[in-house]
């Protein structure tokens, strides 16, 4: 009896482990791709435009913190955006290669997450939004001058993904939602040798807004001008 009951304690971690929330994230659809790339790329002009690949470019998945996305969409300052960003568990992004694979697509996985649980609990029922910036990885973000954001139209967290199966969700133009970020075609490569034109999402810089001091310096400059006359 003392045996079965040692055998039930060292499997219960294993069963618990096995449900939890793994969610396999890409915008690889064949025909249909939309792929990402960075907002130097002409539309429909030099076949050297390119999606990014793992060296140029960063992206994770998660939610946004305490913001609307009216908020995020009207976001100037990303360094303080992505403060606000919750990335899911871990999670990292594989580019297609520099080479032969399929540039601008993408694949996101994450390390076991229970969402039902105290430690996933904030992300339950969360919309699942996508973040790329012009860096190659997490640590330069702070230095990015350009993000593209995407929300998934449908597509949520939730206790019931804590399953021993991955979740697969698929972003594209019927599916999602651009917050920042601009969309057009391309003679976009998505291998080395290829030169057709593609639809693409990309990356785009922030506007920022006209400061306190500006303003008070135009508004002193039109006092001025109205005294004079």
């Amino acid at each position: 009896m003392k045996q079965k009951l040692l055998l039930a304690f060292a499997i219960a971690p294993l069963l618990n482990n096995a449900n939890a929330a793994v969610y396999a994230i890409t915008n690889n659809v064949g025909n249909g791709t939309i792929g990402i790339t960075e907002q130097d790329g002409q539309p429909g002009a030099s076949a050297s435009v390119r999606g990014f690949n793992t060296t140029e470019a960063f992206g994770t998945f998660g939610y946004f913190s305490g913001l609307t996305d009216a908020q995020v969409s009207a976001s100037t300052n990303f360094s303080s955006l992505y403060s606000s960003f919750v990335a899911f568990n871990n999670n990292s992004t594989s580019f297609g290669a520099t080479t032969l694979g399929n540039n601008g697509t993408i694949s996101m996985g994450n390390s076991d997450l229970d969402v039902g649980t105290a430690a996933g609990a904030a992300f339950n029922g969360k919309s699942i939004y996508m973040l790329f910036a012009n860096v190659a990885n997490s640590s330069a973000i702070t230095s990015t001058t350009q993000f593209l954001v995407l929300k998934h139209n449908t597509e949520t967290f939730d206790a019931t993904d804590d399953v021993p199966a991955s979740k697969a969700v698929t972003f594209d133009n019927n599916t999602a939602t651009m917050l920042i970020g601009g969309y057009d075609n391309y003679q976009f490569k998505t291998r080395t040798s290829d030169t057709t034109t593609g639809a693409a999402w990309n990356t785009v810089a922030a506007i920022p807004e006209t400061s306190t001091s500006l303003l008070g310096a135009l508004g002193a400059l039109a006092l001025l001008r109205r005294r004079r006359n």
